[in-house]
């Protein structure tokens, strides 16, 4: 690392960062260069340089460091990041360099994908997910489906208290803790198995999706028995007794590009959760309701006629008795519905109080009362026990919402039948300063909606697009071709250096015709109308660049002057002149 300036640096947020400060022999050592350890921003796994030019070759190495220690004289070290350019104009380089020449995208392409929210498919999360598309070439067009894990069924001390789970009063309500992402439409690869594992394409690998067939008869499928599979790692082998030789095998099936990951933005239980994980070409964008709080966006009233009270909701310590119990704010929604003795379909509060108090420790059990209301789970689906106090007793002796009413509510796990397991959560606090207004009655709800983290039973749902071409864009973009530079002056500055070692010659000449469509063939003649040089595009879409070396087809150098070109395509002809100065 020592002599180079990095374009961007990320590095862990922790207690190391400045400038690595070696000792007198070792800072001699190393001819005087020291590191900079960063200044603590967190790590970050995508970098965009807009400073490019197109056609001009660029080189990148994407390294780690480590801290090194002054201490015991131990130097800072990096990764290897190896470039060479050889004689011939090769380029070699690494697992941690590459060589980049940005260009413009052909005549007509459509990059698609212009929604690129996920469908919310399950679950009560109150959050969003969109995708950030990082390399176009890269999108594959599947459908893709988002899980998540959370504090509730992770089997992880998220806290770190020696407890897990169910019995971590902070652990009770479901917060995210990892995701994982299923590509749904599957895979498809033909590999040489026999009876040494061999790997696969891809990890993570859903065993009850997998599909094989030898290679000659695709639809005549296998007994999976026959064989081994190690779908954590994605490999496969053949059984030694099997009944099948060595051979082509063609495989389909599902996986997890991304599996039960903890890189979801603002994450409490990660380290580092700037960005997320990649693949095939895209980057999950969270935007989750870590914090658990009333949504006062989704309030309620059933009623139309300005029947209605201002409440607060708030999760806090309260005292029962001798005891302090501090509340837990529980992520569902919920309706306080309004009923009386009369009504048919419902239970009287008499009796439904009394459902709600049998539920509730012995110790959080006051005198019941009477209410014309009680408290649903929407989310959960079941009714809510709670303590009531406050409120208005009417001439019947029902007790009804008035100001300073107030509900401390509880609730339980999923499953979980023993009444001494309540656990505190809500207080909603009634207020309203009219008194005369009129009172809710039977077929009156009021709907509360919180704020909820994905969690075990949300479902996202997202497919990408490919780009592609417009064709009738393609023939109105014609106009749109370049030829650069025009004219050509000795040299520019999109061409290479001479290689190492090499001392004569010209090196690298480059005109780019740019923008062109998919299919073009440029032609190029001299100005006696001779054709010297035909020039054909790869089809890729991502590339609108031709690039002549300024050679004829015998691999001659051309002679100075004026040159006509011809592009023709299916989306139509293009002709001009390009001039080529010595």
């Amino acid at each position: 690392m020592t002599g180079y300036t990095p374009l961007v640096q990320y590095d862990l947020d922790n207690d190391v960062q400045g400038i690595f400060e070696p000792n007198s022999e070792l800072f001699q050592e190393a001819d005087g260069y020291s590191v900079n350890l960063g200044s603590n921003t967190g790590l970050q796994h995508t970098y965009v340089d807009n400073d490019v030019i197109n056609g001009k070759r660029y080189y990148y190495a994407v390294v780690a460091y480590d801290r090194g220690n002054a201490e015991t004289d131990i130097y800072p070290s990096e990764n290897t990041k190896f470039i060479s350019i050889q004689p011939d104009g090769n380029i070699i380089t690494d697992i941690n360099t590459a060589v980049v020449r940005p260009q413009p995208k052909v005549a007509g392409y459509d990059r698609l994908n212009d929604n690129t929210r996920l469908y919310h498919d399950k679950g009560p999360a109150t959050g969003s997910i969109s995708y950030e598309i990082l390399d176009e070439s890269l999108l594959t067009g599947h459908t893709y489906r988002a899980f998540f894990t959370d504090t509730r069924n992770d089997s992880i001390d998220n806290n770190d208290n020696g407890e897990f789970d169910r019995e971590d009063p902070e652990e009770f309500t479901p917060k995210t803790t990892a995701y994982s992402i299923m590509d749904v439409t599957g895979y498809t690869e033909t590999v040489f198995i026999d009876t040494s594992y061999i790997y696969l394409r891809n990890p993570h690998i859903i065993y009850q999706s997998i599909l094989i067939a030898e290679e000659e008869a695709p639809g005549d499928f296998i007994d999976l028995n026959e064989f081994i599979v190690d779908t954590l790692r994605g490999r496969i082998r053949l059984r030694k007794d099997s009944a099948f030789e060595e051979g082509f095998f063609t495989l389909n099936y599902q996986y997890y590009p991304v599996y039960e990951s903890p890189n979801i933005y603002r994450s409490p239980f990660a380290d580092e959760t700037k960005d997320s994980d990649i693949f095939d070409g895209v980057q999950l964008v969270f935007d989750n309701h870590w914090t658990i709080e009333k949504d006062d966006d989704a309030v309620n009233w059933n009623n139309n006629d300005g029947r209605e009270m201002d409440f607060s909701m708030r999760a806090f310590t309260s005292s029962f008795g001798v005891e302090n119990y501090t509340g837990i704010p529980y992520p569902a929604d919920y309706e306080l519905r309004f009923t009386d003795s009369t009504t048919a379909g419902y239970e009287t509060p008499e009796k439904l109080i009394a459902s709600i108090y049998s539920t509730l420790p012995a110790f959080l059990r006051p005198s019941p009362v009477k209410t014309n209301f009680y408290l649903y789970n929407l989310t959960e689906d079941h009714i809510v026990p709670f303590v009531f106090s406050g409120g208005t007793q009417n001439d019947e002796g029902i007790y009804e919402l008035s100001n300073g009413a107030m509900l401390s509510t509880f609730f339980y796990l999923p499953g979980d039948t023993d009444s001494t397991n309540a656990h505190y959560s809500w207080v909603i606090n009634f207020r309203d300063q009219n008194e005369t207004r009129p009172r809710f009655g039977d077929g009156d709800i009021l709907t509360i909606a919180t704020k909820k983290p994905y969690r075990k039973g949300d479902v996202f749902e997202f497919t990408t697009e490919t780009p592609e071409v417009d064709s009738t864009e393609a023939q109105s973009s014609l106009d749109n071709i370049q030829v650069v530079p025009n004219p050509y002056i000795v040299a520019n500055n999109m061409e290479a250096p001479l290689p190492p070692a090499v001392t004569s010659g010209r090196g690298e000449r480059r005109i780019e015709f740019r923008r062109l469509p998919t299919d073009a063939k440029v032609y190029i003649f001299t100005s006696a109308g001779s054709l010297i040089r035909t020039l054909n595009h790869s089809g890729n879409i991502h590339n609108g660049t031709l690039a002549w070396d300024l050679k004829s087809r015998e691999n001659l150098d051309i002679a100075f002057g004026v040159y006509f070109y011809v592009i023709e395509s299916a989306a139509g002809k293009r002709s001009g002149k390009v001039a080529v100065i010595k």
